[in-house]
């Protein structure tokens, strides 16, 4: 029995760590605070590649509109899928399909990068301040909507593009989980 409770157990390690590298790594990370009592989110981008970022965008199907109010010379819109795919001109260094600058949305479609949505929050360069390899960007990119959802395009200078998911942090639930926890240990320390 304990053999063969030791070859489970090196089974299973072996299984998980062969699993662990099958995990593709994402050059780009995007993470997003959400208020739940304002309806407000935003987003920092997080750029682990070594080519510049002009712009991305993140599904959101109750997104009311998008800003950039501490991220200078760039510009925000939300986009319907009916716009996406008529297409959108985003700025950049990017060499597009026609063989000119920029990217046009149009060049993938809205169900390819965003499966099961109908808008987009989108937010591009227009001043070449791209966001830089190694560069996090801190909070800078919002948006008001009723929840979040947020799958995610890049478009890179290099004319690449990479898709992800962005990590949701509730900060309500955050700071009242934080408090409750350094209440406790207030209470603990009280009692010893």
């Amino acid at each position: 029995m304990l053999k063969t409770f030791k070859f489970l157990a090196i089974a299973s390690t072996i299984v998980a760590a062969s699993s662990a590298n099958a995990v593709a790594f994402n050059p780009i990370a995007i993470t997003e605070t959400y208020n739940e009592l304002t309806h407000i989110g935003s987003y920092s981008v997080t750029n682990h590649s070594g080519d510049e970022v002009f712009a991305f965008a993140l599904g959101n199907n109750v997104a009311t509109d998008a800003s950039t109010t501490y991220r200078n010379h760039w510009s925000a819109i939300t986009l319907t899928e009916a716009e996406w795919n008529k297409g959108v001109y985003l700025g950049g260094n990017y060499i597009n399909l026609e063989g000119g600058i920029g990217f046009n949305t149009s060049e993938v479609p809205f169900q390819n990068a965003f499966p099961g949505y109908t808008k987009a929050n989108v937010y591009s360069m227009i001043d070449d301040t791209n966001i830089l390899p190694g560069e996090t960007t801190g909070y800078e990119f919002f948006y008001n909507a009723t929840l979040p959802a947020s799958p995610f395009l890049v478009m890179f200078n290099s004319g690449g593009v990479s898709a992800g998911q962005a990590t949701v942090v509730p900060l309500p639930n955050a700071l009242v989980l934080f408090a409750t926890g350094l209440m406790g240990f207030i209470g603990y320390k009280r009692k010893a």
